[in-house]
């Protein structure tokens, strides 16, 4: 994702401090040691509920967990983006993020390069190769068109099986980047932290 790196990259420093934990409402503060102002942000979590704000912006999301508490399931999507970001309510979601033909034709390209790779592997015939290359290429010329990536998704699942594996054809803005790479950081803060945190209780159970 574009600007994703420099995002991680600005949030490298930042450290975890614990506010509060009882039960499934719990509450963190991330920011960087060197200047506790840059990049700052606060995450929430209570049942059903996540909510991160502070100098990344903010953003809302609702995961409707079932046998996971909220803390837990953002642990286990944070890597995948779109299925995250599904999560968020729908005005949030058309302010920071937008359709985008570019990366739809990019996606389509893609596609395209696998079909290629399953014709060479002798997994497809060359007619299935054929009639899907052309699909593919009416699909791109009509990517302009489309004014939602529902719109993208529709006409590609009449070309290739399976859509849920293909990345959204979606541009983030810049500042709703950083609010993604706050969640992912986040993660792997926490995981850090839990994972220390079970190492000393082990030790001191074994005194």
């Amino acid at each position: 994702m574009e600007h994703l790196t420099k995002a991680r990259q600005d949030l490298k420093n930042h450290t975890l401090k614990i506010e509060v934990e009882e039960g499934n409402f719990r509450s963190y503060f991330c920011a960087s040691e060197e200047d506790l102002s840059l990049f700052w942000f606060r995450i929430v979590f209570a049942p059903n509920f996540i909510s991160l704000y502070g100098d990344v912006g903010a953003i809302t999301l609702r995961p409707y967990c079932t046998k996971e508490n909220s803390l837990r399931w953002l642990l286990g999507s944070n890597e995948n983006v779109p299925y995250m970001l599904e999560k968020m309510p729908y005005d949030q979601r058309q302010i920071g993020c937008k359709y985008s033909p570019k990366i739809a034709k990019e996606t389509l390209q893609e596609i395209q390069d696998q079909l290629r790779e399953k014709l060479i592997n002798k997994s497809i015939t060359e007619n299935e190769y054929s009639e899907q290359r052309d699909a593919i290429f009416d699909l791109m010329s009509e990517c302009e068109d489309f004014s939602h990536q529902s719109m993208f998704y529709e006409k590609l699942s009449s070309i290739i099986d399976d859509v849920s594996e293909v990345y959204p054809p979606t541009e983030y803005e810049v500042q709703f980047v950083y609010r993604i790479a706050a969640l992912q950081v986040f993660s792997e803060l926490y995981e850090i932290y839990e994972s220390s945190h079970s190492a000393k209780e082990s030790v001191a159970e074994n005194f």
